[in-house]
């Protein structure tokens, strides 16, 4: 028999670090996203008036289960108001796959408890379950739309992304060849030319303080490329800056934060933030100076040094993360998929949310 209870204050969130961490190393899930250092410092970021809604199921006294929720207010239209039931973790952090934090052999069962729970005691508490970002992969989606079914009710896949990935090896040389002649040309070529420039440096801050002591000028050299395209870029956001100088802090205390520098006579040309974890290199965010030397490709040049001290680390994946850009396919050996998925409880302006949705998509197949 299961059973569930909600965890509603940052307090009780703040005391399932060790049971959060036990149970996440033994599901297929985890990822750095599903980590309770990112949700735990995302809530205390971004949660604000809205309300904390993690479901713990328990089997006897044993937690078998967790599920990353919050209620959000959402507005539609400008005039329809929303309760809507999200992942942790989701908006501008653009956190991916999200999922329920469950054991395999376990995971329809709770699936199937949490189903049941929502569109029974809690019905009261929601509008929408807004599902972002689902490894496609993962038996979750096949186990709500086999309950959706059974039930009569509906399930939507409102959005879709795809994150490009780099099987690693244990030999730079199996990448290189991995990738086009052309591309492979084209790093000896600019890596050429950027030696001949001057002096060149690799620097990578990992511990806190020095993690620390370089963000503002990885925040001024990212924020540099999109004020040129007249853009503001993601920094822009104090939220945004606060949540990721708290978490790389959190991160580097863990041995997970990545901070890369490419160095040209003292000046940073090029920046990338990302992590480790559990085995798989995240590339969260590039920066770049786009005035000085573009022609040699810093930004490509970094990556490619990120990904040699990636294989050194035995990582056994360079995870490119959302976007299909054309520098992460040209060197992409694979790609994750994952959906948004979208339920409805049963209210009139539910209805009238579907409806407005619906006359949006038959809008835009018009125009086109």
């Amino acid at each position: 028999m299961l059973s569930i209870r909600v965890v509603g204050t940052l307090e009780e969130f703040g005391n399932l670090e060790d049971q959060w961490s036990s149970l996440l190393a033994q599901t297929s899930s985890n990822n750095i996203f599903l980590t309770w250092e990112w949700l735990y410092t995302w809530a205390k970021n971004y949660l604000g008036r809205n309300t904390l809604f993690i479901l713990l199921i328990y089997e006897g006294s044993q937690v078998v289960g967790i599920v990353p929720f919050y209620i959000r207010k959402a507005r539609y239209y400008r005039i329809l108001n929303l309760r809507q039931i999200e992942f942790l973790g989701t908006g501008e952090v653009c956190s991916s796959y999200l999922d329920f934090i469950v054991q395999e052999k376990e995971r329809k069962q709770v699936i199937q408890k949490v189903y049941d729970y929502l569109y029974g005691d809690a019905k009261g508490l929601w509008d929408i379950l807004y599902l972002a970002e689902v490894p496609v992969e993962s038996i979750s989606i096949d186990a709500l739309y086999e309950i959706a079914q059974e039930e009569g009710k509906m399930i939507e896949i409102a959005d879709h992304t795809c994150c490009p990935m780099i099987k690693l090896n244990r030999d730079v040389e199996d990448f290189l060849k991995g990738i086009s002649g052309n591309e492979r040309y084209n790093l000896r070529r600019k890596s050429k030319r950027l030696q001949q420039l001057g002096h060149v440096e690799y620097y990578r801050a990992s511990l806190n303080g020095d993690i620390q002591k370089e963000m503002e000028s990885f925040v001024e050299l990212h924020q540099m490329r999109w004020e040129q395209k007249g853009l503001g870029g993601c920094f822009e956001s104090q939220r945004f800056l606060e949540f990721h100088r708290e978490v790389s802090s959190v991160f580097s205390e863990k041995g997970w934060a990545r901070m890369d520098f490419l160095i040209l006579d003292g000046e940073k040309l090029a920046g990338i933030y990302g992590y480790t974890y559990n085995g798989r290199y995240y590339f969260y965010l590039p920066a770049l100076n786009p005035h000085l030397f573009p022609e040699v490709s810093p930004g490509v040049l970094l990556l490619y040094h990120c990904i040699r001290v990636a294989i050194q680390e035995r990582c056994s994946e360079f995870d490119l993360l959302q976007g299909s850009a054309d520098y992460k396919m040209a060197w992409a050996s694979g790609i994750r998929r994952s959906a948004t998925l979208r339920l409805y409880n049963r209210r009139i302006k539910t209805a009238v949310f579907k409806m407005a949705e619906s006359g949006k998509q038959i809008t835009k197949v018009l125009v086109r």
